[in-house]
């Protein structure tokens, strides 16, 4: 309940990406980026993309190379694949 408080008040500014790795860590003793580095990179590339769609209208991202990539069906796919093997390994640490 604090913690809802501070973050609607702008106090506290975490990402996912943070909570799935750090906070998940602390709390589970795991993260989901050592449980699964590839999936965690996508969901990192999703919201870069994410906020490129919603800032500039683009619908790209960069790597970690700096290298720009489009986005078509299959990278949504993998994506989408992502996010369900993040939620698959939050649901094992209820």
């Amino acid at each position: 309940m604090a913690f809802e408080y501070l973050e609607d008040k702008g106090r506290i500014n975490i990402t996912v990406l943070k909570l799935i790795d750090a906070v998940a860590k602390q709390v589970f003793g795991e993260s989901f980026k050592d449980f699964n580095k590839d999936a965690y990179k996508n969901i990192d590339y999703l919201f870069r993309c994410r906020n490129k769609v919603a800032h500039r209208a683009e619908v790209v991202y960069r790597d970690d190379r700096n290298v720009l990539h489009k986005i078509d069906l299959s990278t949504l796919n993998q994506w989408w694949e992502s996010i369900g093997k993040m939620f698959d390994w939050l649901n094992a640490h209820k």
